[in-house]
C-alpha cells in the first residue's frame, strides 16, 4: 500500500483535480441564493466551481479529516496583509510532525532528502532551498517570511482580540497561537443546524414556561 507521505501527496493531487474539474464545468455560472450568500460551507467552492486558496485549503482539510487527520489552517501574511495566502499544516500519524501543504498549487513541500517538510523548516530555508523547488506558477511572495497564524483573531474586532488575550492568559501564548478555530466550525451547515436546534429548544422552553405560568 501507499506510505503515509505518498497518501498525503495523492490526497492533495486528488483534491486539486476535483476542484479544477469542477471549476471548468461550473466556474462560469453565477449562483444567487439565500443559502449560498449567508450560509457558506467549506464545500461551497466544490459545489459551485468557484474559490481560490482558502476554498481549496478548506476542501482539502475536510478530506483529510475524513482520513483521520487533524489539519490546521495557515493564514499567511503577504505584502504586509494578513490572509494573502491560505495553506494547511497536517500532523503525520507516524511521527506527529506538522508538515506543510499548499492545496491551491497541488504542492507538498519536501526537503533535499525528499521528506515532507514542516512550516518552520520551509520558512527558515526558503531562500536557499524551497524557493527553488516550487511549481513554476508559484507566487514567490508566498514565502512565509512575514509571519502566519492559524486563527484570525482580528475578525470580530475587540471581541475576538479580547478572547485571544483571555486564552493567552489561561492557556499560554504558544497553545493559543496553535488553535485553528476555523477547523472547529469547518462544517458550517452542521454548526448552523446545531445552533438552530438550540435556539428552537430555548424558544419552545420559554413558551412552555410562559403558558405554565399563566395557568398556575
Amino acid at each position: 500500500g501507499l506510505s503515509e507521505e505518498d497518501q498525503i501527496d495523492s490526497t492533495i493531487a486528488l483534491c486539486h483535480y476535483l476542484q479544477v474539474r469542477r471549476s471548468e464545468i461550473l466556474g462560469g455560472a453565477t449562483y444567487h441564493s439565500f443559502k449560498a450568500t449567508n450560509f457558506k460551507s467549506s464545500l461551497q467552492s466544490f459545489y459551485i466551481g468557484t474559490g481560490a486558496c482558502g476554498y481549496y485549503s478548506l476542501f482539502a482539510a475536510r478530506v483529510f479529516q475524513k482520513l483521520g487527520y487533524s489539519p490546521r489552517v495557515v493564514q499567511q501574511r503577504v505584502n504586509n496583509r494578513w490572509g494573502g495566502h491560505i495553506t494547511l499544516v497536517i500532523p503525520l500519524k507516524s511521527s506527529g510532525q506538522w508538515i506543510l501543504v499548499d492545496p491551491l498549487f497541488k504542492h507538498t513541500f519536501r526537503d533535499s532528502q525528499n521528506r515532507l517538510s514542516s512550516l518552520h523548516n520551509v520558512r527558515l530555508n526558503w531562500a536557499n532551498y524551497y524557493a527553488k523547488h516550487t511549481p513554476s506558477n508559484y507566487n514567490p511572495s508566498y514565502n512565509y517570511q512575514q509571519g502566519w497564524r492559524h486563527t484570525n483573531w482580528d475578525k470580530y474586532g475587540v471581541v475576538s482580540r479580547s478572547v485571544y488575550k483571555i486564552l493567552t492568559f489561561v492557556m499560554g501564548k504558544d497553545r493559543t497561537d496553535a488553535l485553528s478555530l476555523r477547523m472547529w466550525i469547518i462544517d458550517a451547515y452542521r454548526v448552523q443546524s446545531i445552533l438552530a436546534f438550540l435556539v428552537s429548544g430555548l424558544c419552545i422552553g420559554l413558551i412552555a414556561f410562559r403558558l405554565k405560568s399563566k395557568t398556575s
